[in-house]
């Protein structure tokens, strides 16, 4: 995945990422936030992914996303 491809997929979702800015000398990281909508009657998931970079958050938010989509089954 590419920067604009995270970029892209994140607003496709309406995701958010957020930079780490506070201190200047401090870590560097990145956390991606999503919502899963949960299928009829369920309550949606919030997942967040933590990286070094805006790719590797949005890598690890959309495996989660990926993986709880598959576990509500083929009818949602």
């Amino acid at each position: 995945m590419t920067h604009p491809e995270a970029a892209a997929w994140l607003k496709q979702v309406r995701g958010r990422a957020y930079r780490n800015r506070r201190e200047p000398d401090g870590p560097r990281g990145w956390v991606a936030v999503v919502v899963v909508p949960g299928p009829p009657g369920r309550d949606g998931r919030l997942v967040v992914g933590i990286g070094p970079s805006l790719v590797r958050a949005t890598e690890a938010v959309r495996r989660a996303w990926d993986g709880i989509w598959e576990s509500f089954g083929p009818h949602h």
